[in-house]
């Protein structure tokens, strides 16, 4: 799964193809098989893969994703993640102390998973912690879960 939360612009092919190297490579794992006295080469995991974004795909993009069989979920007019996106996209530069979004990835998503605010606490600024404390929080919180079903 991929999450993309961009402002103004579409997720592009560039996306698309980033996550369907990752899923050929990782579906490339074989594992040997005794059959009929023959090793046999099989495949060890068969991964799909699916993008989920606030701000919709480019045109090429969804024609490579149907292409390669990568599952879209567009969040743009889905009342229940609006609360999120507003908050996400609210934050600014000035309400985080550390700037290296891998650091920023890892405190949420260990602040999302265990509720810890130590975490995020030396990621954001105090103005930071309170839009996450006041809004990302709840929003998040009443999402509760989902569920998807997927047509062939």
């Amino acid at each position: 799964m991929e999450a993309k939360c961009y402002e103004n612009r579409p997720v592009d092919i560039r996306i698309l193809r980033s996550v369907v190297g990752t899923i050929v490579d990782i579906n490339q794992n074989c594992f040997s098989q005794p059959v009929g006295g023959t090793e046999v080469q099989v495949q060890r995991f068969n991964y799909h893969a699916a993008v989920f974004s606030s701000s919709s795909y480019t045109e090429i993009a969804q024609q490579y994703a149907a292409a390669h069989q990568v599952f879209l979920i567009d969040y743009r007019n889905v009342s229940l993640m609006e609360p999120v996106i507003d908050t996400l996209m609210g934050l600014d530069q000035q309400d985080f102390l550390e700037h290296s979004i891998t650091r920023i990835r890892q405190s949420f998503r260990q602040y999302l998973r265990d509720e810890n605010l130590a975490g995020i606490e030396g990621v954001l600024s105090r103005a930071g912690m309170q839009k996450v404390l006041e809004k990302l929080t709840p929003a998040v919180g009443a999402i509760r879960g989902s569920y998807y079903g997927m047509i062939e």
